[in-house]
């Protein structure tokens, strides 16, 4: 007898439902490399994993989609591509230097430290489900709270994610600078070097959002070209939102470098109690 999915899926679907799991092994296997690399500092190899992910996956997708099927199947299965050739890179790396990295990063042999490890582990997925809620959470305070009609709330996601184009790249770029930084102040704090790791993560703090604060001046500089000729002119409610979404954003990317003290600290639950207040704190529009 056939799983209930099978008669709702059409047939020539199935066979991409069904390689679904494997895809997510490889995302997971990707992202456990570039953990691995950042968490030995090794911030040049992750990078160049990242590029090399990005390029392959460009190439594999423009190749599918060309020769293959124009679809999402496709689009999924070159992004599975990529993370299983840039994993598989990495591992060969971390295969022929695995030796060296046992005796330079000793594991504890207290098997209490692993079991006090758990609660960290528990937090980190908590943080990560609550750190991606926040992209699903503003489409849902749009749809159910905006004015008008459903078509004018599905309009009004679109002219939203417009404005969050470019500065979701200045969030990314922080996450990947507190990914990085993250090892070396950990390292300073279990070497008992707390003052430096305060003083050296307020530095990297106050230029990170001056950095931030720049790099959106120059967005707003460019704004007309980009939604007037590069949208097309389609997106001018987008535009208009685009100096909130980008407060938002270098907010966002400074607290994302500022947990980073909390995590040195072994204080995980701040961290995840500052983000769910952050998604509890919502103010529904007036009409």
């Amino acid at each position: 007898m056939d799983f209930p999915i099978s008669s709702s899926v059409p047939r020539g679907k199935r066979s991409w439902f069904y390689w679904s799991p494997s895809d997510l092994a490889t995302v997971v296997v990707y992202n456990y490399c570039i953990s691995l690399l950042t968490a030995i500092r090794k911030a040049r190899l992750a990078a160049t994993m990242e590029f090399l992910n990005g390029v392959l996956f460009a190439a594999l997708g423009i190749g599918l989609l060309l020769y293959r099927r124009c679809d999402s199947a496709s689009v999924v299965t070159a992004y599975s591509g990529s993370c299983l050739l840039s994993a598989a890179a990495a591992l060969w790396w971390i295969r022929g230097a695995w030796k060296g990295l046992a005796r330079k990063y000793r594991a504890p042999a207290a098997p209490g430290n692993v079991v006090q490890a758990h609660p960290v582990h528990v937090w980190i997925m908590t943080i990560n489900l609550l750190t991606n809620l926040f992209s699903l959470v503003d489409r849902y305070m749009i749809i159910h709270f905006a004015p008008g009609s459903a078509d004018d709330a599905l309009a009004m996601v679109g002219q939203y994610h417009t404005s969050r184009v470019v500065p979701l790249l200045l969030v990314s770029i922080a996450s990947m600078l507190a990914a990085v930084l993250l090892p070396h102040l950990s390292h300073d704090w279990e070497c008992g070097r707390r003052e430096s790791v305060s003083s050296r993560l307020n530095l990297f703090l106050k230029m990170l959002a001056f950095g931030l604060t720049a790099a959106s001046g120059a967005v707003l500089f460019v704004a007309p070209w980009l939604f007037g000729v590069a949208f097309q002119g389609k997106f001018s409610g987008g535009m208009a939102v685009l100096p909130w979404t980008l407060t938002y954003c270098v907010w966002f990317g400074v607290g994302v470098v500022a947990q980073q003290y909390l995590w040195c600290a072994e204080r995980a639950g701040l961290v995840g109690l500052a983000m769910g207040v952050g998604l509890a704190v919502k103010r529904r529009p007036e009409t």
